[in-house]
């Protein structure tokens, strides 16, 4: 009789741990692409020249957070990021990764360090395009206000 009860205890168990959702994490099919540079790419390529973002795509995105800037920083230079064209590409990713801060799968990736300080050295360098530097100014706004309001205690990122 007890053997009978913790073998159905443990089915269902089993069953309601089987049924739970759980995010996984865009790279960690491939160990040896941590910053999802494939995906980065692809959706980099799909800001920059305006085709439709797939919901797979902008999901992926939006679980990396920080990890979009430290694996855009990664593949392009200085220089190619702040051409106007690939700021703005970069901008759209940005917007994406910090969409939803609570769905971002690692818990380092949900402060936007690298973000911000990319935001500050593109605002640097675009500072003679005052509505390049408004869009970049906006993004960092966007970054520190979804940032801020999934945090538990509130907390201004930039501090």
């Amino acid at each position: 009789m007890r053997a009978s009860l913790w073998f159905c205890s443990m089915l269902a168990g089993a069953c309601l741990l089987g049924g739970q959702k759980q995010e996984l994490d865009p790279c960690s099919l491939t160990s040896s692409d941590p910053y999802c540079f494939g995906n980065v790419t692809s959706a980099f390529e799909m800001c920059k020249h305006g085709t439709g973002m797939f919901s797979s795509m902008s999901t992926g995105i939006a679980q990396l957070g920080d990890r979009v800037s430290i694996g855009a920083v990664k593949q392009w230079d200085a220089d190619e990021l702040a051409a106007s064209e690939n700021t703005r590409a970069y901008l759209c990713l940005v917007r994406m990764a910090f969409s939803n801060p609570v769905k971002i799968s690692r818990n380092a990736d949900r402060n936007p360090n690298v973000t911000l300080l990319l935001l500050n050295y593109l605002q640097i360098k675009e500072a003679h395009d005052v509505d390049m530097e408004k869009e970049i100014e906006s993004a960092k706004r966007y970054v520190k206000e979804k940032v801020s309001a999934s945090s538990p205690s509130g907390e201004d990122p930039s501090d």
